[in-house]
């Protein structure tokens, strides 16, 4: 039928894992503009962290950007089919 040399089992892992992906991608800028709201609005979340040198909001913005880089090159990977971004 297809002229494709992978199976239906590897394209549909593939899409699965774009789709993860994205899920993490979408999660990540959740978690990077909750991150900017608590910076903008300057409440103090200090209780959460128990510390007076990291404020929660950095924490969100450092790992909602994190977050957003690795779930993109694993959607580029993904799609691409390019084995290094997968690694």
């Amino acid at each position: 039928m297809g002229s494709s040399p992978y199976g239906t089992g590897t394209k549909c892992i593939r899409w699965a894992f774009v789709v993860c992906n994205f899920i993490f991608l979408v999660l990540g800028a959740v978690a990077f503009s909750i991150g900017v709201w608590g910076v903008v609005v300057g409440t103090d979340y200090d209780v959460i962290t128990g510390s007076e040198t990291v404020s929660f909001a950095a924490l969100l913005l450092v790992g909602g950007i994190i977050t957003m880089v690795v779930a993109s090159i694993g959607i580029i990977g993904a799609c691409a089919m390019w084995r290094p971004l997968l690694l």
